[in-house]
């Protein structure tokens, strides 16, 4: 049905944004190796340790934007006053319901 369909698209563009950043990892890896070993230039002693320090700058800095942008979203999560009321509507039928239907509540 349409959720099958659904889920397809949604797995599609899943699949398609895997390979795109692999694909993208796979380039920078390279070029990684390439300066490493170093096949066009050649590099000091100096230079070849920041660039063996490259992945390890890489990792930190993807967790220094991780947190600020978790930390960033949780500051900014939106509350939602008419849901929250709504909401406790809800319970307060359900409740209701169930205590008619002989549900006990302690």
């Amino acid at each position: 049905g349409i959720n099958a369909e659904y889920g397809k698209i949604i797995l599609f563009t899943a699949m398609r944004r895997i390979v795109r950043w692999s694909i993208y990892l796979l380039i920078i890896t390279i070029i990684w190796l390439l300066f490493l070993f170093e096949i066009f230039i050649p590099l000091t002693p100096f230079q070849k340790l920041m660039i063996l320090a490259c992945p390890l700058y890489a990792i930190i800095s993807f967790g220094v934007y991780s947190l600020i942008v978790i930390f960033y979203n949780l500051y900014y999560f939106p509350t939602c006053p008419g849901a929250a009321s709504s909401l406790q509507l809800d319970i307060v039928r359900a409740r209701e319901q169930l205590i008619k239907k002989g549900f006990v509540f302690d």
